[in-house]
């Protein structure tokens, strides 16, 4: 399969929010640049993402894209085929940064908050991707970006070997990172989210239930395993 990369910039943060899906099951919107963008995006020292106070989600995503534009140059990388989205990862330098969902505290995440790493916040494809290997053609560019704009170090959260999981939290499997040369500096875990039980138990929907299912039994793990997760970083020199 072939892609078609971008760059998505403060300036024009909207260029892919309404281009068609190439696939929309399971997660679909999870691809889309600006999806809870507020998860990623440190406002202040607060503990909770900022929240929409007139409920106008996309409003308040385009203002805080605004908001990084005398700060960096880009902050996502998105995948297309054709003219149809397939996957994208979002990046900003660690004090911009914030953990997403509630594996990782964020006392935790700014012990070390160094302008020289650089954070991976959201990353997710649809299912056909993940099993085409876009996720590693994600990073694989990002490593790149990162190694031009001069950081040190990158550092993520990468969730367990169970790929439908992983996305649900618009996050990537341990092995993603593996594979490009991350390692586990710290563990975190995604017990208190109760979503992996929840896919069990079929709450996410049937077609999810038969996907984690079998992922579980792949990866060989149990379903108190799959909710370990890691800090993962990577030495850009």
């Amino acid at each position: 399969m072939t892609y078609d990369f971008d760059w998505v910039s403060p300036v024009s943060p909207l260029a892919w929010a309404s281009v068609q899906l190439r696939s929309s099951e399971p997660y679909g919107n999870h691809v889309r640049p600006l999806c809870n963008f507020q998860e990623d995006l440190a406002v202040d020292d607060t503990t909770d993402p900022v929240r929409a106070a007139d409920g106008n989600w996309g409003g308040l995503w385009e203002d805080l894209a605004a908001s990084l534009q005398s700060r960096v140059g880009r902050f996502a990388l998105v995948a297309a085929e054709g003219e149809q989205l397939a996957g994208c990862v979002r990046f900003l330098p660690k004090p911009l940064s914030r953990p997403r969902y509630g594996a990782w505290s964020l006392v935790e995440h700014r012990t070390e908050n160094d302008a020289s790493i650089l954070w991976i916040g959201a990353a997710a494809v649809e299912i056909p991707g993940f099993g085409q290997g876009l996720p590693r053609t994600l990073i694989s560019s990002l490593i790149e970006e990162a190694r031009r704009l001069g950081y040190e170090r990158m550092q993520a959260l990468a969730w367990s070997n169970v790929p439908v999981y992983a996305l649900w939290g618009q996050a990537l499997p341990w092995v993603v990172y593996e594979e490009a040369g991350f390692h586990s500096i710290a563990e975190a875990s995604g017990a208190s989210l109760c979503a992996l039980p929840d896919m069990i138990a079929g709450i996410h929907g049937g077609i999810v239930r038969k996907i984690v299912t079998a992922q579980l039994e792949r990866a060989a793990l149990s379903p108190v395993d799959a909710e370990h997760f890691a800090i993962v970083e990577r030495s850009l020199n």
